[in-house]
């Protein structure tokens, strides 16, 4: 019987859905890192935290990340896929400016190549999203109910004996893991997002020089309050 593998994404900027000369055969994901002190990556075994030591950062500049599934004697896997809802419950950035807005590359961290798996959403709920002037110009910014969307995106695959998970560029190993009789049932990765990143998401990387932002509303405290 097959083992299990999900990654779930916290926090990312989908970019591939923009390259159709791509044809999905990947997925790229703009990525901004956690606060230093803290992983970006967390792993779990049948359930129970991996302990990885240092833990894992993917990398202020770190270039492109290729994440890979090694099926041993039949190579690489290729191809990604996504649920029928994904387009429509991810936040895309012309939902909102009524408008497409491009993404400065330059700015991320890394982005996050997925060669293989299927992607759904996942955590679909209501969310807030909150006008920010990074000017402090703004006397009354606006708060914004943006529906359903979806808080996390999660990856599933396949796995089986022999097979070898790989996180890494082409000068650098980020983690790897060999399918064997360590992982009795799944192996689950989750890819996090802090408070931290939430500007740089949705601010930082975006067209400079704009009056405001639509940033999420933290918490859905109060309009009259944002976290410096």
């Amino acid at each position: 019987m097959a083992k299990r593998g999900s990654i779930t994404i916290n926090g990312g900027i989908f970019l591939t859905q923009r390259k159709e000369d791509l044809g999905y055969k990947y997925w790229d994901v703009g990525y901004f890192e956690c606060d230093p002190a803290y992983p970006d990556l967390r792993i779990y075994v049948d359930g129970d935290e991996l302990n990885v030591a240092p833990p894992v950062k993917l990398g202020a500049k770190g270039g492109t990340i290729d994440i890979r599934l090694d099926k041993g004697p039949k190579g690489s896997q290729t191809g990604v896929s996504n649920s029928n809802t994904f387009h429509r419950d991810i936040i895309q950035r012309r939902t909102l400016y009524n408008e497409d807005i491009p993404v400065d590359e330059s700015k991320l961290d890394s982005v996050l190549r997925f060669h293989f798996g299927s992607f759904r959403p996942s955590m679909v709920k209501k969310r807030f999203f909150k006008q920010y002037d990074p000017a402090g110009k703004l006397v009354s910014p606006q708060r914004r109910d943006l529906g359903a969307i979806a808080h996390n995106v999660v990856m599933q695959f396949d796995l089986d004996d022999g097979d070898k998970l790989t996180i890494a560029n082409g000068t650098k190993s980020y983690f790897e893991k060999l399918i064997d009789g360590s992982v009795r049932d799944r192996l689950e990765i989750d890819i996090l997002a802090d408070d931290s990143t939430a500007l740089r998401y949705f601010c930082h990387c975006v067209d400079p020089g704009r009056d405001y932002y639509w940033v999420p509303n933290q918490g859905n405290p109060p309009p009259s309050f944002y976290p410096p």
